[in-house]
């Protein structure tokens, strides 16, 4: 745990949240990330339930570390973290963060490991946050993709969440520490449940859904390799995904009732996302038969939903595996760091 406490002189931190991406992948989006995070405290990466990809980014972050590897800059470089978390789950990765790594930057970001940000996103999101006082969180937009344009138009109007990348303002964060607000583990649409708990300002009994509570950065984007219809890997991963998206239109379900139409605060959830889609199923019996009819896989997504069990505590925690203080951080080059 030696320098694992970052400083506090920048206000502003990247959190990179990795699972199955492959090395090179990872590598690429951090490159990306240290080009777009000059003036950041402090880069996180969380690496969940792939302790391979974690133990590999560090032998090379160690071996680029070295000075014959390194070159120095006129500005300090962020610090840097990996941390290495045993269960593959975004939202508890996510979790962990809020509640035992975050410490108190009043602007953080977070992107998926294989986001490689524009240069200046970060700079773009973040004014975008400043001339928008009111609002709570702000969002990047996507700019390449089959469905990119249609994304895009839809936050427009609604001024939604986009996980790819995203920020929030520490002072919310402060208050979900505070409410102990948790995504439920095993939730896949943790991106529009955060959305929803900023546009409700955490709790809809007394507030209203208001848009400006996030800030909607049109010119802050990224990019993303493109998918392949003749690569079986990409072929697999289009149909991991289809079948989570009918898993999260269930989710969706059970995050409305309970926030839109019970008005229940968001630090009320369920612990699991299991608790909470089995709430709602008992409850409103009619919207399950709904959603079973709709799609039959449904049925399957259902099925899985109801056999999940909550992982134990151990393995939920992060591990810090990695850190380089910003007095040793060094700017990477493109051959050996990144």
């Amino acid at each position: 745990m030696t320098n694992s406490h970052l400083p506090e002189n920048t206000p502003w931190s990247l959190v990179v949240i990795a699972s199955r991406e492959s090395l090179p992948t990872l590598l690429l989006t951090l490159k990306a990330a240290s080009i777009a995070a000059r003036q950041l405290a402090s880069i996180e990466v969380l690496v969940n339930g792939n302790a391979q990809l974690a133990s590999g980014l560090v032998d090379h972050l160690a071996a680029a570390a070295r000075p014959s590897q390194t070159s120095q800059m006129d500005a300090p470089w962020p610090a840097c973290r990996v941390w290495s978390i045993a269960v593959g789950d975004k939202a508890n990765a996510w979790n962990q963060y809020l509640h035992r790594i975050w410490v108190a930057q009043s602007v953080v970001f977070f992107i998926d490991g294989y986001v490689r940000l524009n240069s200046d996103a970060i700079s773009n999101l973040g004014r975008a946050m400043l001339g928008s006082p009111l609002a709570l969180g702000g969002a990047g937009v996507p700019t390449h993709g089959r469905s990119a344009e249609q994304l895009r138009k839809k936050m427009v109007v609604e001024n939604g969440l986009h996980g790819n990348f995203w920020c929030v303002r520490g002072s919310f964060l402060t208050r979900l520490r505070h409410h102990q607000f948790r995504l439920p583990v095993g939730l896949y649409r943790g991106d529009s449940l955060l959305g929803a708990v900023l546009s409700y300002d955490l709790d809809p009994g007394p507030n209203l859904w208001e848009d400006h509570r996030i800030a909607v950065a049109y010119n802050a984007s990224w990019q993303t390799d493109p998918k392949h219809w003749w690569h079986f890997s990409d072929i697999q991963a289009f149909a991991k995904r289809k079948f989570r998206q009918i898993r999260g239109d269930l989710e969706i379900r059970a995050i409305r009732e309970h926030l839109t139409f019970r008005r229940k605060p968001a630090f009320a959830l369920p612990v699991t996302c299991r608790h909470m889609v089995l709430d709602w199923a008992e409850d409103c019996p009619d919207d399950l038969a709904r959603a079973l009819n709709c799609n039959p896989l449904a049925w399957l997504a259902m099925r899985k939903i109801r056999s999940e069990e909550m992982p134990d505590t151990a393995s939920l925690e992060p591990v810090l595996a990695w850190t380089a203080s910003v007095e040793t951080a060094t700017e990477p080059t493109a051959a050996s760091a990144w």
